[in-house]
């Protein structure tokens, strides 16, 4: 790793990004060009000069404008800028965390420094091996080659020594647990070892600089362990790491400051507990202020049930896309039924931004539909339950008709935002994402019997 020094592993000069209409980041194709002819983006600075650097900037912000002006599957040709004028400077073996609602331009930001986003405006240095430890690594890999070919291929696109690559083949594939498998195509990997792959990759490659857009929760709990055990080691030996996350214990955990991002800027920059309190207060006031979105959708579905969606409500009735962690809500699932003598089961999933499911509920029994009409099947969620974060409720309602099936809706997943943890001590540093209430009592001991 990198020692700490006078020059910084990563400075943004007044970077922006522009998309317009459907602008997209770059194509791995595209970058899989670009990195067979040499031009390493975000370049080792060693091998490109400034005038060099501009001209790569200009050619491939050019690319992208032409790739918007050619048509907006959105039809509304609207310019958005993810990053507006972000300077940076970040020194050598320094864990930086990222904070920000969604859509304030933390994804963009990591994706501008991986060099699969070129930025519009401004200028980008990194120092040292880059890789970025997000869904970009396994994306990159080419299901046609062998494990063992993945492995240099992924480290060219970081622009690592092959040498160094070949040094690291071993250690990779047993991190990974897929040594028995390294010479066969990716194609017969499973799922779960194909992203294992890709985070020992990224991780083992002896990268000075480590891009994570939260980190990935894949494999059984002796393999997070593993990551986890070796990330805080590099993190302790040099690793300059940028984790953008909304699980602030995480970021207490691994990171020695952070920043904060709203609407593409960075608007502070200080310690992680100093951040963590902007942000809850940003939430906050975003929750008061905003119009909320209305997350019931439909959807034509059969001849008995025409239209399923699904939301999560206020105990008032308001279409809601935050909840305060104190407050009780009702999620809800809209059946639009045109056959009677139907019967149905609801059940629900709460997913964390990771994807892993953290509640699963389903009806005990299943409900009778004697008329047409309009049918809200409703699951209540008390207060406190879930702690602070995003997640992803997917819904479903089974049909029976005579005890037997006759049909499955799904219902749109839709996202909703648990806040206001934060505002007290006592809650500001829980450890999971499901809270249990708990009761003190004093139990008096009986009163002795005369024997």
């Amino acid at each position: 790793m990198s020692a700490t020094g006078e020059t910084a592993a990563i400075e943004l000069e007044h970077v922006s990004k522009r998309y317009r209409g459907s602008g997209r980041p770059i194509p791995v194709p595209r970058i899989l060009r670009r990195r067979s002819r040499g031009a390493y983006w975000p370049p080792r600075v060693e091998e490109v000069d400034d005038a060099d650097l501009d001209d790569d900037i200009a050619e491939e912000s050019m690319e992208d404008d032409q790739e918007d002006d050619g048509g907006d599957e959105f039809g509304t040709g609207k310019e958005v800028w993810a990053l507006r004028d972000v300077s940076l400077r970040v020194e050598p073996g320094t864990v930086l965390g990222i904070v920000g609602p969604n859509g304030c331009g933390k994804t963009t930001l990591l994706r501008v420094l991986a060099g699969m986003t070129p930025v519009t405006e401004g200028r980008v240095l990194l120092r040292g091996r880059v890789a970025p430890l997000m869904s970009a690594a396994p994306a990159f890999m080419q299901p046609q080659m062998t494990g063992r070919e993945n492995i240099y291929l992924l480290a060219e696109l970081f622009g690592i020594e092959r040498e160094l690559a070949a040094r690291r083949v071993e250690a990779i594939a047993e991190f990974a647990e897929v040594t028995s498998l390294l010479d066969q195509q990716l194609k017969t990997y499973s799922t779960g070892l194909y992203k294992r792959l890709g985070v020992a990759i990224s991780l083992l490659l002896e990268p000075d600089i480590l891009l994570a857009d939260e980190l990935p929760s894949i494999g059984d709990v002796a393999f997070r362990e593993q990551f986890r055990r070796h990330l805080e080691v590099e993190c302790r030996t040099g690793l300059t790491l940028l984790l953008a996350s909304h699980q602030m214990r995480t970021l207490r955990e691994l990171c020695s400051e952070a920043i904060l991002l709203d609407r593409g800027r960075i608007v502070a920059r200080d310690d992680v507990e100093t951040i963590a309190e902007a942000y809850e207060a940003m939430r906050t006031r975003l929750r008061r202020d905003a119009t909320p979105d209305v997350p019931l959708v439909a959807k034509p579905v059969s001849k008995d049930v025409t239209s399923a969606g699904a939301g999560i409500f206020s105990l008032d009735g308001e279409a809601v896309s935050g909840i305060h962690i104190e407050d009780e809500s009702v999620i809800e699932m809209a059946l639009d039924v045109r056959t009677p003598g139907l019967e149905v089961r609801g059940k629900l999933s709460i997913r964390d931004p990771e994807g892993q499911v953290v509640l699963r509920s389903v009806m005990r029994e299943s409900r009778s539909i004697d008329e047409p009409g309009t049918y809200m099947v409703t699951a209540f969620l008390p207060a406190r339950l879930l702690a602070d974060g995003i997640y992803t409720i997917t819904s479903r309602a089974t049909l029976f008709r005579d005890g037997e099936p006759v049909g499955s809706r799904r219902c749109r997943a839709f996202t909703f935002e648990v806040f206001g943890g934060g505002e007290s001590s006592a809650t500001r540093h829980f450890d999971g994402l499901v809270r249990l209430p708990w009761t003190v009592f004093h139990e008096i001991d009986p009163e002795p019997v005369a024997v």
